[in-house]
């Protein structure tokens, strides 16, 4: 009985490392030539690029409406003159 063990558990052995030979090798190779390309297109567009293209800035017009505009500003007007005569006011102590 311990000697058909032996020769199953060898059998089993065998068969694990000829499936992983047959499948997980080119799984590998195929996984690492994969991060290969990735990596090189990483590298073309982060190191290679920044480094040989000239920078181009595109200057465009910012556009402010007016109607918006004054609002934002008689909003903050409002806000400093409240703070002004809040900080100016005396108030009563109550202890």
């Amino acid at each position: 009985m311990n000697n058909n063990l032996l020769k199953t558990v060898n059998k089993f052995l065998i068969e694990s490392v000829d499936v992983l030979r047959r499948y997980y090798t080119p799984l590998a190779i195929s996984v690492f030539g994969l991060s290969l390309i990735i990596a090189g297109f990483v590298f073309y567009q982060y190191f290679w690029l920044v480094v040989h293209l000239e920078p181009g800035v595109k200057e465009k017009e910012l556009k402010i409406k007016e109607d918006v505009y004054k609002a934002v500003l008689e909003n903050i007007e409002q806000r400093e003159k409240d703070f002004l005569e809040s900080k100016n006011k005396n108030f009563p102590d109550i202890f």
